[in-house]
């Protein structure tokens, strides 16, 4: 598909995973990988692929994945989209949370045949939109920079004023994330994962 090499791909890792309590990317995941590889395995066909870490992060990497440190630490992902606004080579970047472990490429080209320059892609689960799932256009930036920069950080809030296109997915539980050590819990159970070597 074109669009794998005119819009980038990235994932955020330098979350604070606060209410997990403790840091999501080497979770335990299905087929002896961890949230992160496995995620980065199924996005794997775009060209341009970055991993956006925190500074404490040293030795957070995957091969492949070119490794952005996030310049807006304790911004959240709005804060980190900020900063792949600034940084990405493309027009546009699909923005993936790591913490989603059943995305996979079907959704990648979902939300890619929506794309047609817009400033912003996403999806709709449930009655929600999808921000950290989504695609955003660099010409962007601005607008998230000032909200940052004014505190706001809900990238859903932040896209309210832009031009773009929301679309019902048909592949809700693709757009499943894990916050919390009850939620991993259940995911562990229905893939035959031990939970305790997570030790949540």
């Amino acid at each position: 598909m074109q669009l794998y090499d005119q819009v980038a791909v990235a994932v955020l890792a330098g979350g604070k995973s606060s209410r997990m309590g403790r840091s999501k990317p080497d979770l335990p995941a299905a087929g002896n990988d961890t949230l992160l590889t496995r995620l980065c395995s199924a996005v794997g066909d775009f060209r341009h692929r970055y991993l956006c870490v925190n500074a404490s992060q040293q030795e957070l990497q995957v091969p492949g994945f070119v490794r952005i440190v996030d310049r807006y630490e304790g911004a959240g992902p709005a804060g980190a989209i900020c900063t792949l606004l600034g940084c990405i080579e493309t027009d546009a970047v699909l923005v993936l949370a790591c913490d989603m472990p059943y995305y996979d490429r079907s959704a990648a080209e979902e939300i890619l045949s929506h794309y047609r320059g817009e400033d912003v892609v996403t999806a709709v689960t449930a009655g929600r939109r999808q921000p950290v799932a989504a695609i955003y256009h660099k010409r962007l930036l601005p607008l998230f920079e000032h909200a940052v920069e004014r505190g706001e950080l809900r990238p859903g809030r932040i896209i309210e004023p832009a031009g773009g296109v929301f679309f019902q997915s048909r592949l809700s539980r693709q757009y499943l994330n894990l916050n919390t050590p009850e939620e991993y819990r259940e995911y562990c159970r229905s893939e035959g994962i031990d939970p305790a070597a997570a030790e949540l």
